[in-house]
This record gives C-alpha cells, structure tokens and sequence, in this order.
C-alpha cells in the first residue's frame, strides 16, 4: 500500500539523494495508469539540479520541476499498454527508449501533444 495513492508511496518519486518535489497531479494520473495497467517500476522522477546534471539530463528537464517521471519499460507489449493508457489519461508527452518511457504533464512550459523516441545514446530527459 502506498502513502501517496493506493499503490505508490512517496519514496518512489523522491531524487536519488533523497530531495522531494513530484507534483501529485502527476502521482494521480499514474495511479489510472497503474489501475489499468498493472505495477509499474518508476526509474526516475522528480530530480534535484545536481542529480540531474549527474545522470546528463536536460537543463530544462520536466523532472526538475517534478512534473516527469520515467517508467520502467522493456518490452513492447507493455510499452502498448503504457502509452496507450497514459494518452487515455490525459498525457501528452511521451518519450520512448528501448528500456523506459519518459511521460510529462509540463504542457505549460512545454509543447503538447509530442510523442518523441531517444537515440540509442542519449541523455536523460
């Protein structure tokens, strides 16, 4: 059980040092998702500057406002489902990468509507 939401807990979106910051809109779509979907292991969220620059993310990356998450993802079976119920719910940001699929809700400082796939050699987003 989680203390967030039914299923995720809040040390799941915390930076890997341990800083706090997920937008809880964010956290709420994700639990749909994850009602629908099944578990989901979350890679990254919300990311402090230094730990952000550390992984080689974006200077204006949407983790550091706690509005992105990275979700575990490596197969194409559950990226279908994944994309497919996170377009359901309203995200509309979606990167794609063989391992994870990046989803944001920073469509205030950010462009609609935009799925994306990562080079094989990429920096975080």
């Amino acid at each position: 059980m989680g203390d967030l939401t039914e299923n995720f807990s809040r040390s799941e979106f915390f930076c890997r040092c341990g800083a706090e910051g997920i937008d809880l809109a964010l956290v709420e779509v994700l639990q749909k998702v994850r009602d629908a979907v099944g578990p989901m292991r979350i890679n990254s969220a919300f990311r402090c500057p230094p730990c952000n620059n550390e992984v080689g993310g974006s200077e204006s990356s949407s983790h550091l406002i706690g509005k992105a998450v990275d979700l575990h993802c490596d197969n194409s079976l559950k990226r279908y489902k994944l994309i497919s119920n996170l377009i359901a719910q309203g995200i509309c940001r979606i990167g794609i990468r063989s391992d994870f699929l990046h989803c944001d809700i920073d469509v205030e400082n950010k462009s609609r509507d935009v799925v994306w796939v990562y080079p094989t050699h990429s920096k975080q987003p």
